[in-house]
């Protein structure tokens, strides 16, 4: 697929989306993930304003797969606050479960096989369209697995923002590398938090989402 051009009107938008942007995008997604750690429902919130900064830095690097996960995220934002905050049947929101093992690698092999579809896809725009594509791939069942409270998501993110990580500072965007950086380092902090909050294994819960 080839990069997108723009007229004089469409760079100068882009390029207002320059390194100060890169510096706001950084800390409201940096302050997402570490709400998102905390159990905090803000966290969509900013996720949300997150998503809406950063899709003009991506789209110009010609990084269409992260901007289609950043879309998804905007979307699911919205999932995300609702059932953190009033879905179980107290009204409440919903506690931390494991996923099945079943739904471990159903996910691995969809998102494996969406990083080759997607890959392929946009191969032509990016010299690295596959880990673009890997990493929104993942990204996704990441983003959703967060949203319904899955102990797992935070693995997927140590690995996938490590990728990223190498995939922005291919592209110069080198304040967004530091933060994917940053982000592996609170995945790990997430994920041994939610761990000491993990109430019961996925397998007492067969009408949660996959």
């Amino acid at each position: 697929m080839p990069v997108i051009r723009f007229g004089r009107a469409g760079s100068f938008i882009l390029g207002m989306y320059n390194f100060k942007f890169q510096i706001f995008s950084a800390f409201l997604g940096l302050y997402g993930v570490y709400l998102a750690a905390r159990q905090n429902s803000l966290t969509w919130t900013v996720s949300l304003l997150s998503g809406v900064v950063s899709i003009f830095i991506y789209f110009d690097k010609g990084l269409y797969s992260k901007c289609g996960f950043v879309v998804f995220t905007i979307l699911n934002s919205f999932y995300g606050w609702y059932i953190w905050t009033y879905k179980n049947s107290a009204g409440e929101g919903i506690y931390i479960t494991r996923s099945k093992y079943k739904r471990l690698v159903f996910y691995f092999f969809l998102g494996l096989a969406s990083t080759f579809i997607i890959g392929e896809l946009f191969k032509g725009s990016t010299n690295i369209s596959f880990w673009d594509a890997f990493y929104a791939s993942y990204g996704i069942i990441a983003h959703w697995m967060l949203a319904n409270k899955k102990l797992e998501n935070w693995i997927i993110w140590i690995v996938v923002d490590a990728v990223f990580a190498y995939v922005c500072f291919v592209k110069g965007l080198y304040i967004m590398s530091i933060k994917c950086l940053i982000y592996t380092v609170i995945a790990i902090y997430g994920y041994l938090s939610w761990r000491t909050h993990c109430v019961r294994e996925d397998s007492d819960t067969d009408d949660d989402p996959i």
